[in-house]
């Protein structure tokens, strides 16, 4: 294989990486200017990996970030899903049901994100 072959390859290898699309989503994070192509490199991420929860997490915060508090539910709950024991996507859920009036939702997921705080060891603030 040429030099100028295995550099393609590697550029086609790395644009098929949703590592790649999470860390230039956070990049452009930093920019409030970009937070449109932002939520585009995270979704990009979960087309090539649609379990990665880095992705679908900041995505949701994004969406919270944009008022677009549904979209953000939708988001929480995914990661949740993908990742039951993951204390800060029940936190991100229980910010955005108390935005959406959903009190009882909530309470649950604030009681959710105790629980798996306190099973991982860590303190939770009284």
């Amino acid at each position: 294989m040429s030099r100028k072959s295995a550099t393609q390859a590697k550029k086609v290898d790395t644009y098929m990486d949703p590592e790649f699309w999470y860390h230039k989503g956070v990049v452009l994070n930093q920019n409030n200017d970009a937070l449109q192509s932002a939520l585009k490199c995270y979704k990009q991420a979960l087309k090539l990996n649609p379990s990665h929860t880095p992705s679908i997490f900041n995505l949701a915060c994004n969406y919270e970030k944009n008022d677009q508090h549904a979209e953000a539910k939708e988001q929480f709950e995914k990661a949740i899903a993908v990742r039951e024991d993951w204390p800060d996507a029940y936190y991100g859920l229980t910010l955005t049901c108390i935005k959406l009036g959903l009190t009882a939702e909530a309470v649950a997921a604030i009681e959710k994100a105790i629980h798996y705080t306190k099973a991982a060891g860590d303190e939770v603030p009284t």
